[in-house]
């Protein structure tokens, strides 16, 4: 997946988002022993270069070049390959109806920890990212404490 901020690179260890600032379009595409780029953009990312294989889009390093200085978006990646869960899709589809991430629980009828974990696997997929993180707090019993006599001092 390629977006205005990042490259995600998929492989058979899991996914690695880059930034754009560690990315350049490989001139010399040294270093890739042997492998075979057929139709594959060679990218280099720090030190090493990386064949991406973008066979749905056509003329990838044109793209990835417009994306990362356009602010283009560009999904090399099908829908159904997101895999999403029924409760994953009715909480991204009640976000982009504009249910407050505070609601959720109730909105889709699910506890607070389930509802964490969707944002998790959604953070993962880059389909959501953080604004602000909440701290959740109850009252201690030297709290209670300390209420009680301001109370009785008001």
């Amino acid at each position: 997946m390629l977006t205005n901020k990042r490259l995600r690179l998929a492989d058979a260890d899991g996914n690695q988002s880059v930034p754009h600032s560690r990315v350049s379009l490989a001139d010399d595409p040294d270093g890739l022993d042997g492998v075979a780029t057929d139709g594959a953009t060679p990218l280099r990312v720090g030190n090493n270069v990386v064949p991406v294989n973008a066979a749905d889009v056509e003329a990838f390093d044109r793209e990835y070049c417009r994306a990362a200085l356009d602010s283009a978006v560009i999904e090399s990646r099908q829908d159904e390959e997101y895999g999403l869960t029924e409760t994953e899709s009715e909480v991204l589809m009640a976000l982009y109806s504009g249910v407050s991430p505070f609601e959720m629980p109730e909105f889709v009828g699910a506890d607070v920890e389930e509802v964490e974990a969707v944002y998790d696997r959604l953070i993962e997929l880059d389909v959501i990212g953080v604004v602000r993180e909440r701290t959740e707090v109850e009252m201690t019993a030297q709290g209670r404490s300390v209420a009680g006599k301001t109370t009785n001092n008001q």
